[in-house]
């Protein structure tokens, strides 16, 4: 199986960032961020320019995509959960839908795979099929940056329906048994 890398896109410089986005996510006195402690609705305030692009994936801070991206990803991952975010500018008097899921991290790394200092980031990946199982997308366990990977198909699936305005980089994958 082909599994791949979605990153945010670096050519889009001005997408929607959400304000104060974590107050929200840690409600509930809660120490961890998660997707269960926000309602099924939330709003998250956002400043816009002229050049601002909403594209279907936001990688950062949080991972959420359109309604057409969440259809897709609920008919190769059912049992995701999903959150409404209404991301808007007061000012400008523009809003804009989107879904929050919090996708099952995996331990699916090999030991082939390179840490940067202090599990910031990886320099080198490389996936343990073996340990991903039947997953079509899902986030990699370990690193402190979120690293979001998909299966290919998903990924085609997702691509065919409109502007996701992610990167997408093919990842080395071995069968081991580790």
């Amino acid at each position: 199986m082909r599994y791949y890398l979605m990153e945010q896109d670096a050519g889009y410089t001005d997408i929607p960032k959400p304000l104060d986005w974590f107050k929200i996510m840690t409600c509930n006195n809660s120490k961890k961020s998660s997707i269960d402690n926000i309602s099924n609705r939330e709003i998250f305030y956002m400043k816009v320019t002229e050049q601002t692009v909403f594209p279907d994936i936001l990688c950062y801070p949080l991972f959420m995509v359109s309604r057409k991206i969440k259809d897709c990803l609920m008919l190769y991952e059912p049992n995701l959960k999903f959150k409404e975010i209404i991301l808007l500018d007061q000012n400008k008097r523009i809003f804009k839908n989107y879904f929050m899921t919090e996708l099952k991290q995996i331990d699916c790394l090999t030991s082939n795979s390179e840490y940067t200092f202090a599990h910031a980031e990886l320099k080198k990946i490389e996936l343990d099929q073996f340990k991903i199982k039947d997953r079509t997308i899902f986030e990699i366990k370990g690193p402190q940056k979120k690293y979001i990977v998909a299966r290919l198909d998903t990924v085609e699936s997702i691509l065919r329906r409109g502007n996701p305005a992610v990167s997408i980089r093919e990842l080395p994958c071995v069968c081991a048994r580790e």
